[in-house]
């Protein structure tokens, strides 16, 4: 793993979570539209963390001849800060795309979540497949500046999806 990147060695992600997620992704993206959630965790012991809800903001989502996004407004934004609770974080960005996962140069400049460690999640194809793992995503960890695309090891080695 990149030296000095990851706030956690390790994320567990209960399947409540991914079916939340799943399900929400699913009814938007049948409508055509990307959906984006933040997964709220806290702080275990040994450099770990665990995934306790998901926050699904305010969000705008948008269809045009070039093609489809979603954004939060600031007021979703406030929403999802005003909701943590003591000892909460929002670990993880997660968020989908029509076809292929990749980080766009939409997500890459969007100013909101790009602090250090930060970890950003780009689900393809609407998120018709199960979450049950996260290999078949882009899964990206904000770190010195710049997004860094982890690969299939770092993504099974960082979270433990399912239980």
């Amino acid at each position: 793993m990149m030296a000095g990147s990851l706030f956690f060695r390790e994320i567990s992600v209960p399947r409540r979570i991914t079916t939340a997620t799943e399900e929400f992704s699913r009814k938007k993206g049948k409508e055509g539209f990307e959906a984006r959630v933040y997964w709220i965790g806290t702080r275990q012991f040994n450099n770990t963390a665990s995934i306790t809800r998901v926050f699904m903001p305010r969000q705008l989502a948008r269809k045009t001849i070039f093609g489809v996004s979603v954004e939060i407004p600031e007021e979703g934004n406030l929403e999802l800060i005003e909701s943590l609770k003591k000892g909460e974080l929002a670990l993880v960005k997660l968020h989908t795309h029509p076809r292929e996962a990749y980080l766009s140069e939409t997500d890459i400049a969007n100013p909101f979540f790009r602090h250090e460690g930060a970890i950003s999640i780009v689900v393809p194809n609407f998120c018709r497949n199960p979450l049950s793992d996260l290999t078949g995503c882009s899964v990206n960890v904000f770190n010195n500046g710049q997004w860094c695309s982890l690969s299939k090891k770092q993504i099974i080695t960082l979270f433990r999806v399912g239980g």
